[in-house]
């Protein structure tokens, strides 16, 4: 394995030197979207130090076609990490610098992403951002919530993250703000604040709220995107609604 990886080294930096391939894709195509998400795999052995963090990316083409690029980033700095990323990128088609780039809003994704394609237009993928939202709505719909809470505060906070979605896939950062702040208020009220499922809603809410802060230049009109005929996912298919 490690004479392989020796071997795919030197000829991705012989390709750097000489400059990307030339493929029929990069002859008749752009690409359109780079979507990148990270994961972190674990070693199954107690205080092992080969535990590692994978990112997976999708290069999609204008063409509609489509190619996959995987790297480990905990071995290489973000530089020799973009270093790597441009000539794959141009392999499959032509690279401008206003291609759209969608991840999970990880600062350090950003960075990289930064050093390999300086002018890049970073959205935030709509899949990770519902995850959030999906993890909240199953939360308010468990037992711990259902039985414990008055119907009138269990039936407004629906109500809330309901309209919360709505306002972020519509684009209305402002409004999604308020609906956060309206769900912190009932979460806080005297008859709901000491329950179990209030403490783990007001955690996850709180998350949700400095994830949206830390991303907010990321958030989009995600309707009319879609309604236009953009992906608003970078992996993985487009949603149904």
């Amino acid at each position: 394995m490690l004479t392989v990886g020796q071997r795919l080294e030197t000829e991705l930096w012989d390709s750097v030197e000489t400059g990307p391939v030339e493929h029929s894709a990069a002859k008749s195509s752009d690409v359109a979207v780079v979507g990148l998400d990270s994961a972190y795999v674990r070693d199954c052995r107690p205080r092992s130090e080969g535990s590692f963090e994978v990112v997976v990316g999708r290069i999609l083409c204008t063409n509609n076609d489509s190619r996959s690029l995987g790297f480990v980033r905990s071995v290489e700095s973000n530089k020799a990490a973009g270093d790597r990323m441009k000539p794959r990128l141009c392999e499959h088609g032509r690279v401008s610098d206003e291609v759209t780039v969608m991840t999970d809003g990880d600062a350090g994704l950003r960075t990289l992403l930064l050093s390999a394609l300086p002018q890049a237009r970073h959205l935030l993928d709509w899949y990770h951002l519902t995850r959030r939202l999906t993890v909240l709505k199953r939360v308010l719909h468990g037992k711990d919530a259902i039985d414990p809470f008055p119907s009138c505060y269990h039936e407004r906070l629906r109500r809330h993250l309901e309209s919360l979605k709505w306002r972020l896939w519509h684009g209305f950062v402002g409004g999604a703000v308020n609906r956060i702040k309206a769900l912190l208020f009932t979460l806080r009220l005297r008859t709901m604040t000491g329950k179990r499922a209030a403490v783990r809603l007001r955690r996850l809410i709180k998350d949700l709220q400095r994830y949206l802060e830390n991303n907010q230049d990321s958030l989009i009109n995600y309707d009319q995107r879609y309604r236009s005929g953009q992906r608003v996912h970078g992996i993985g298919r487009q949603p149904d609604d």
